[in-house]
């Protein structure tokens, strides 16, 4: 059953465009003359926080799904296709725990089944501009395991807001990066931004550093990217080239200005 929509925080950017300006021209006997004027500026979309409730009877399940939502764009099928997979990113992760719930019917599994009542998704908005808009979930469950699935996960959603296509990890890093003298160069500049200046405390025999392929594959990427404000959150998969688990999942937080060169067009260089 789909409860009441509630309305969580508004964040608004507003897009400034100059005005024309005017003066006298003595060329011109004095007449009034005006600049050429500017094409307007894309704007910058607004985005809404919403929260929903839903709820299993049968499986005494609930779901709080909070996702993002936008508006203010020129083209509504975009408007419908960004805003489709803002709640995709939300609620699919969700879906599929809870039917795998819903397919557990042997009893005797009943004792490593979760007790779960509740899963949640909470979003976090991240960098907005007329070019994209980024945005993390997490999600979290009271049970104690869903099995292999960990109990509590996240995922991104960057969108193209032209298109409404995502905006991959190639998409978002600028061309050299997908070289390897570029990865190299990529890699050096994580460990610079981490603590003690290296990737991970503990570096055994075995690690090896990034490749151009690793970086920018479209699934089970070494690094995930997260846009803000403010800079770019690198989440780094580094058990994949050799590093122990504790180092697996850690951040690395760059501003754009030390990210110069190394990004695409979509972020601000």
């Amino acid at each position: 059953m789909l409860l009441p929509l509630h309305r969580f925080a508004w964040c608004v950017t507003l897009a400034v465009t100059a005005s024309a300006c005017s003066g006298s021209d003595p060329a011109t006997g004095g007449r009034t003359s005006r600049a050429p004027s500017k094409p307007p500026a894309a704007a910058t979309p607004r985005v809404q926080l919403v929260s929903i409730n839903k709820e299993d009877v049968a499986l005494q399940l609930r779901q709080k799904l909070q996702f993002a939502r936008v508006s203010g764009l020129a083209d509504p099928a975009v408007t419908e296709k960004v805003n489709a997979r803002l709640r995709g990113a939300a609620e699919e992760l969700l879906e599929d725990l809870e039917q795998d719930l819903a397919e557990v019917g042997d009893p005797a599994a009943a004792d490593v089944t979760s007790r779960t009542t509740m899963m949640r998704s909470h979003a976090t908005v991240g960098l907005v501009n007329p070019r994209m808009v980024a945005v993390r979930y997490r999600f979290s469950v009271n049970g104690a395991d869903f099995g292999a699935v960990p109990a509590r996960a996240w995922s991104v959603a960057i969108l193209d807001v032209t298109t409404g296509d995502d905006l991959t990890t190639r998409d978002l890093l600028a061309p050299r990066v997908r070289t390897a003298q570029g990865a190299s160069d990529f890699q050096k500049l994580l460990a610079r931004f981490s603590p003690g200046r290296r990737l991970c405390e503990d570096a055994p025999n075995g690690t090896r550093g990034f490749t151009a392929e690793e970086i920018t594959r479209e699934k089970g990427a070494l690094v995930s990217i997260f846009p803000t404000a403010k800079g770019v959150e690198f989440t780094l998969g580094l058990a994949k080239i050799g590093y122990p688990m504790v180092c697996g999942g850690r951040t690395v937080t760059i501003g754009y200005t030390d990210l110069k060169g190394f990004l695409g067009p979509a972020l601000p260089s």
